[in-house]
């Protein structure tokens, strides 16, 4: 449940148009953090959060390839080897700054 809230967050971070250039990529970080301060995450959960968020960002991601893959004017002048190397490096990212953001979100909490 809290990768999940974790995920949701990082997913919100994405919306503000101005300031999203900034809190997209760091959308990770900062819903982790909020997930691991919520259920106050010691750091094995912390992990588990990161890994949760990364396993449900794999649906968008997975979503994106298979539209790519049906159509490939979706993504002009992109192969779907790239394609694939783009979204694990994004699964990567997701699931890296979201364990990274629970785990210090869980010790802040522990601590405050």
């Amino acid at each position: 449940m809290a990768g999940g809230l974790g995920f949701g967050v990082s997913l919100l971070c994405l919306l503000p148009p101005i300031i999203h250039f900034c809190s997209g990529p760091l959308g990770p970080a900062i819903g982790g953090y909020v997930a691991g301060a919520r259920v106050r995450a010691q750091p094995r959960q912390g992990v588990l959060i990161g890994l949760v968020m990364g396993g449900l960002a794999v649906i968008p991601l997975a979503i994106a390839l298979g539209v790519h893959l049906a159509n490939p004017q979706f993504l002009p002048g992109a192969s779907p080897g790239l394609v694939a190397l783009g979204a694990l490096l994004l699964l990567a990212w997701v699931a890296g700054l979201g364990t990274l953001g629970a785990v210090l979100g869980g010790r802040s909490a522990r601590e405050g």
